[in-house]
This record gives C-alpha cells, structure tokens and sequence, in this order.
C-alpha cells in the first residue's frame, strides 16, 4: 500500500500516527544498519568470495531487506489499525451526536411540560387563593353580621326612632366587612344568603325587642317617632340624617331611608309632602325587607360605578 496517498489524511486526522511509524522505521533501520555494517566491515578478498559462495551476503541483505519490510508492514497494520478506529470513533461520535440531540429535544419537550405544569399550578393556586379570600371574606361579613345585630339586639341604638335604629344598622354593615363582601363579589348565592339571614335576624330583633308579631303593622308616626326630645337624641337624629343624605337625591328610589333619616329634619311644611312615600301602617316584615332592598340597591350602584364605599 502506498502511504503516500494518505499523507495529508495522516497530518489532518492522526498527527501521532507518524510518531510510531518513525519508531517503527528507526527500528527497522537500527537494525538494518547494524547488519549492513557488518557486511561492509574490511575483508580478505578470500574472505569475501567465501562470504558469496557460502551465501552469507546474501543471508545479510536478505535480513535488511527483511527489517524494512517488517517496519512497512507495521506501518501499514497500524495505520489500518488507526482508520478502523477512527472510523469507529466516527460513528460513536455520530451516535453521542444523536443521542444528545434526542436528549435536547426530550429536555426541550419536558421544558414545555414543566413551564405548562407550573403555569397550571399557578392558576390552580390563584383560583385557591381567591377561594380562600371570598371565603375568609365572607367570615368577616358574618362576623360583622352577628356583632352588629347583637348591638341592636341589646337595644344600643334605642336612642334613635324604629327606623332610625334599623337604617343605622344596615349603614353600619354596609360600611363594613358586609358592606365590603357584596360589592366585592358577585357570588349571587351567598349575596342572598347573607341578606335572608340579615332580614330574619332583623325580623327577630324587633319581634323581641317591640313584643309583636312580625306582620303586626305599626303607625308610621310610631316608626318615626323618637323616644325622648333630649339633646343627645337630637344629636344623633342630626348624624343619621348626615349619614343617610345621599337618600336625599332620590328620595322616591329610597323611600323607606329617607323617612329613616331625613325626615326630621325637613321644615314642617314640607313634612306632608314626603309622607305618603310609605305606608300609613306598616309591618316589621315589609320594613326590614325594603330596607335592605335599598341597601342592596347602593351597594350594587356603587359597586358597578366602581365605588369602594
């Protein structure tokens, strides 16, 4: 095999190929010069004939000859030896190559999982957390609820009239934690339990506290009427009307808050212009009912204008 032909292979792809074919060749070389100097070595003219005639010379060349071919024909097994593993290398080479690839498309894939998986995870805990706030809200609205309507309950607003006493706890709530839940969420039904739980405690409070039956209509002067003339009471009256003023505006929309509130303190003109906005007679039901209604009725105004309070 000529090794010339892969020279500028050799050079490119084994550089160390070279290193072993010099040994091999100085090897060979060694050898063959060792052996040739003997040949070479001064003789008798005797001498050298015998040498040819027994074939001496000729066994030595034949040595040399020998060591080159051996030193070539290392070269020529071990650059063998050398493209049979690089070749080798090659496809291992390719096959890591591929491998990796596979891998970079199989990390890529689970890349995509994860980040989907996590994106998922943090819906599902946003949806959780949310769950939890309407919930935790949702006590606290209770909670206020309860409070509240023990207040009323333990006759802390008998100060103010019948009506004055129901609108300052709906004002109170609705200020509130309560207040606070039904404008922020529109979970219709627990909005509608918490406002039939308000009406029924409301409805059991005045049963208690007035000692009649909850369809057991009342004058409207007995709703309005407040308990005593003292200052304090005056007071107050003049804060409800302060806190309930925005009935003011449509006093036709909010009837049963404006008598709550305003009315005491309109001039006595004006007072028959506004009664027949409610009933003459009217019951504890019909009132805590249309009452909350018109807190109802705030709260959903405010909450899609978008108004905190």
């Amino acid at each position: 095999m000529n090794l010339s032909t892969y020279q500028q292979s050799i050079k490119e792809n084994m550089p160390y190929l070279t290193d072993k074919m010099v040994i091999d060749f100085v090897n060979g070389l060694d050898a063959a010069s060792e052996l040739n100097n003997k040949t070479m070595q001064p003789s008798s003219f005797f001498s050298r004939n015998l040498s040819l005639v027994s074939g001496k010379t000729q066994q030595a060349q034949a040595n040399i000859n020998d060591h080159l071919i051996v030193g070539l024909e290392a070269c020529q097994h071990y650059f063998h030896e050398v493209l049979q593993s690089q070749d080798s290398h090659t496809h291992a080479i390719l096959d890591i190559h591929q491998k990796l690839k596979n891998t970079q498309l199989g990390v890529s894939k689970l890349t995509d999982y994860v980040l989907d998986f996590q994106q998922q995870i943090e819906q599902r805990v946003c949806q959780v957390s949310n769950r939890l706030d309407r919930l935790e809200s949702y006590g606290y609205a209770y909670t206020q609820m309860g409070h509240v309507i023990a207040k009323l309950k333990a006759e802390k607003f008998s100060k103010l009239s019948l009506l004055g006493q129901c609108y300052t706890t709906l004002d109170t709530l609705y200020w509130g934690d309560f207040g606070l839940y039904l404008r922020t969420y529109s979970d219709d039904k627990k909005k509608d339990e918490l406002l039939e739980t308000l009406e029924n405690e409301l409805i059991a409070t005045f049963k208690q506290n007035l000692q009649i039956g909850a369809k057991e209509d009342l004058h409207q002067g007995e709703w309005l009427s407040l308990p005593n003339e003292h200052q304090e009471t005056q007071a107050l009256q003049h804060a409800l009307a302060y806190q309930g003023d925005w009935s003011g505006l449509s006093p036709n929309e909010y009837p049963i808050v404006f008598m709550a509130t305003q009315y005491h303190d309109l001039p006595e003109e004006k007072k028959p212009e506004y009664k027949n906005l409610n009933l003459n007679m009217i019951d504890i039901n019909r009132v805590s009912k249309r009452m909350i209604g018109e807190m109802n009725s705030r709260i959903e105004s405010s909450r899609l204008t978008g108004i905190g309070l």
